[in-house]
Parts: C-alpha cells; sequence; structure tokens
C-alpha cells in the first residue's frame, strides 16, 4: 500500500435494505392486483349462477322471485330476449378498480341460453 493512501473498503451492508425498500412496495402492488383479479373472479362465477337461475325460472314461465330479483338489482343488470323458442338472459355488472386506479371500470357480462318449457295451456284440447 502507498503512503498516504487510506484503505477504503467497499462495505456491501446498505444494499439489502434499499432493495427491500424498493421490492417491498412493489410486490404489495402485484399482490393486490391479484387480490384484485381474484374478485373479478368470483363476481363473474356469481353471474353465472344468476343468469342459470333466472333463465330456468323464466322459461318455465314462473315469476322470478322477490329474492333473486333483489340479488340480480343489486349485482347488476338483466336483459332477456327471446328468439323462437330459445330464451337469453344476460347479467351484466361494471366493476371498478379500488383505490382508483387509473384502468376504468371492467364490465362483467354472463349470458345463459333455454328452451322455453311447454305448459299445459300450450297443449290444444279437441
Amino acid at each position: 500500500m502507498r503512503k498516504g493512501w487510506k484503505d477504503h473498503r467497499v462495505s456491501d451492508s446498505g444494499y439489502a435494505v434499499v432493495e427491500l425498500a424498493v421490492v417491498l412496495p412493489i410486490m404489495a402492488f402485484v399482490g393486490y392486483l391479484i387480490a384484485w383479479a381474484a374478485t373479478l373472479v368470483v363476481q363473474h362465477l356469481h353471474l353465472i349462477g344468476l343468469a342459470q337461475s333466472t333463465v330456468r325460472i323464466i322459461a318455465r314461465g314462473d315469476v322470478i322471485p322477490d329474492s333473486l330479483q333483489k340479488e340480480i338489482s343489486k349485482s347488476g343488470q338483466m336483459s332477456v330476449t327471446q328468439n323462437g323458442e330459445i330464451l337469453r338472459v344476460t347479467i351484466s355488472a361494471q366493476k371498478s378498480p379500488p383505490m382508483g386506479l387509473p384502468v376504468g371500470t371492467i364490465k362483467i357480462s354472463e349470458s345463459a341460453v333455454a328452451l322455453v318449457e311447454l305448459t299445459a295451456n300450450d297443449f290444444e284440447q279437441d
């Protein structure tokens, strides 16, 4: 070692803390987005069940129960279309991202199809 030069050893002791400070918020945000995506999947599955139940009830010619009607209005909007004997129920919902993320709203929509069932009144008596 030369005279007058100090022994400057490089220390890596602070790098782990800095890396943790950078990576931890990113990992928390990614985990938050994964949790939000899971809520979208659960909402989609819920709409599938509502659409299937509703199309079966309407295809039989029954009245939609109040409890199911409230659940549909709470979950989203329903539309019913009939093309001949084919009945289609579509339930749509708008889902906003949490904490005001700049993603925009996501529309979740599910349809169910059934054939209209004949009732005793549909048969002609001779």
